[in-house]
């Protein structure tokens, strides 16, 4: 009986052992996953951080503030919005953040990251173009363009409201005019204008 019992004791350690390296590499391989996708995120923002502050987007982002800028010097009386501000030019504003909406929707995009990077313009932008996108909606009747946007907007102020334990509080007019300000002057000077080629010097 005491033989039995030790055999069995020791089949049940081994038992143990063998519980604790599968679940010791499961958390190996569960970390190993998360530094991974950390490290994607991080790739994935500074590439996008760069077509951010691209020529391309930066005129974007310049030509869509003035625009904001001077409608919110000269409101639009409500429900009379033009969904213009939508297209073209203008829409790569909030095209860009609906991919990056996607790709938090996704878990591809680390929230703490894309909140430390774009929420100063995420809610801000959000909220000066939500009329437009209101009205694009009920014109198209389709309730579902910039959803990814609306909700990574959703998603970041739920974030800074569990960071600060503080409740939401959109921007007040004047701060959506300071940073529309702020906009275009960050704009203009990060604006690469191309220079014309110096003239060829004259022939004596």
């Amino acid at each position: 009986m005491d033989e039995f019992t030790r055999q069995d004791l020791i089949s049940l350690v081994g038992a143990i052992s063998t519980a604790l390296a599968v679940f010791v590499a499961m958390i190996a391989i569960l970390w190993q996953s998360h530094l991974t996708r950390q490290v994607q995120s991080v790739t994935m923002l500074r590439d996008y951080d760069r077509e951010f502050n691209e020529e391309i987007l930066i005129k974007a982002r310049l030509v869509l503030a003035e625009s904001l800028l001077s409608k919110l010097n000269s409101p639009t009386p409500a429900g009379h919005e033009s969904e213009n501000l939508l297209i073209g030019q203008y829409a790569m504003v909030p095209d860009f953040f609906t991919t990056i909406g996607i790709l938090v929707n996704k878990r591809i995009l680390d929230v703490e990251m894309v909140w430390s990077g774009y929420y100063y313009w995420v809610r801000h932008y959000w909220v000066l173009l939500w009329p437009y996108i209101e009205t694009l909606r009920e014109k198209q009747g389709d309730k579902t363009y910039y959803t990814n946007f609306q909700r990574l907007h959703n998603r970041l102020n739920k974030y800074q409201k569990k960071r600060d334990k503080l409740s939401y509080r959109a921007p007040t007019e004047d701060a959506l005019r300071e940073f529309l300000h702020d906009e275009v002057l960050k704009c203009t000077v990060f604006w690469k204008v191309p220079t014309e080629p110096a003239p060829a010097p004259t022939k004596a």
